[in-house]
């Protein structure tokens, strides 16, 4: 309980009993009367009861009515004004305590990301919000926020596969000389785009395969990563060699084919229309393996030589396979 203020009097015409005698004020839930009697006169204190919350009532009016002592008594009224001056007794509150946003991964840089909103209930500088983005990690070299109206904008390119998510806390300050505050958290979920082809590596194991290799036998290991996420990481892998070479590997004969050139392909498994394609390029040598017998050209082979020719001399033997090659010994 505190005196608000002393209420000018009223004055009345008439003397002794009949001049003014009490004061009467209208109800309200703050004010009350604190009324002191002297010998010839009567004054009035204005006492304020409850604590005032300019938000719920900005402006209050009261009328003050003055009795006279006469009978029947007569009265006079006077409206009275009141203006509830601010104070800074409210935080700044967030239209949510938890805002959740999905961004693709290739969202161009300065690109607005969300807006948040906080207000404040008290007026003039007491309302005005500040927003700002409180320092963790390397969160915020991603993001930045307007002080003024509260846009998050990213300030580089985001790549998924870096990260995929971001948390970050808001801070909302009002312009009080001695501010108050409020956070909220923005979780930012970063959406996979197709932008990374698959990485194709092979590893041989045989260089040269003999043309006479059963079904099955092992010639390279091929593994396939996508950095991708998702649908977007699944690959589909063929080998193409253009017509020359069977795609199932079986046999082969260097007489018509001296090396075999594989292209191992891999394509993304995607829903959407970008298809991103990786080569890797692998070469096979056959290893001839005869199959068939030697056969001299001439059979019997006779020479003549007579008896003064040299000691190591030299002839030659002629010997043919089916196969087209020719040895001579």
């Amino acid at each position: 309980v505190q005196v608000a203020g002393h209420l000018e009097g009223a004055s009345d015409l008439d003397v002794g009993k009949n001049g003014v005698n009490t004061y009467k004020l209208s109800n309200n839930d703050y004010f009350t009367l604190d009324i002191h009697k002297g010998e010839d006169s009567v004054s009035a204190e204005l006492v304020l009861q409850k604590s005032l919350d300019r938000e719920q009532d900005s402006v209050i009016k009261l009328t003050l009515t003055a009795v006279d002592g006469g009978n029947p008594p007569k009265s006079g009224t006077s409206l009275i004004i009141i203006s509830v001056m601010d104070t800074n007794d409210n935080h700044p509150v967030f239209s949510k305590s938890l805002y959740k946003i999905k961004i693709p991964e290739n969202l161009s840089s300065g690109s607005t990301v969300i807006t948040l909103n906080a207000t404040d209930t008290d007026e003039g500088s007491n309302s005005e919000i500040e927003y700002s983005l409180r320092k963790k990690g390397k969160q915020t070299d991603v993001f930045s926020i307007d002080e003024q109206t509260g846009t998050v904008t990213n300030k580089r390119n985001i790549d998924f596969e870096e990260n995929n998510a971001f948390e970050l806390r808001v801070k909302a300050s009002d312009g009080a000389s001695s501010p108050m505050s409020s956070h909220a958290k923005l979780l930012i979920e970063v959406l996979d785009v197709n932008d990374n082809a698959p990485e194709i590596s092979v590893t041989s194991l045989l260089n040269t395969v003999k043309e006479d290799a059963s079904l099955g036998t092992a010639i390279a290991l091929v593994s396939v990563f996508d950095k991708d996420g998702g649908k977007n990481g699944m690959v589909i892998c063929k080998i193409s060699n253009n017509g020359s070479f069977p795609s199932c590997l079986r046999l082969f004969f260097r007489s018509s084919l001296p090396c075999c050139s594989l292209t191992v392909i891999s394509l993304d498994v995607v829903i959407t229309q970008i298809l991103l394609v990786s080569l890797q390029f692998l070469s096979i040598y056959p290893l001839h393996i005869p199959k068939t017998q030697r056969h001299f050209v001439n059979t019997p082979f006779l020479t003549h030589r007579n008896g003064f020719h040299a000691l190591g001399g030299i002839f030659q033997l002629k010997a043919e396979t089916s196969e087209k090659q020719t040895n001579i010994f």
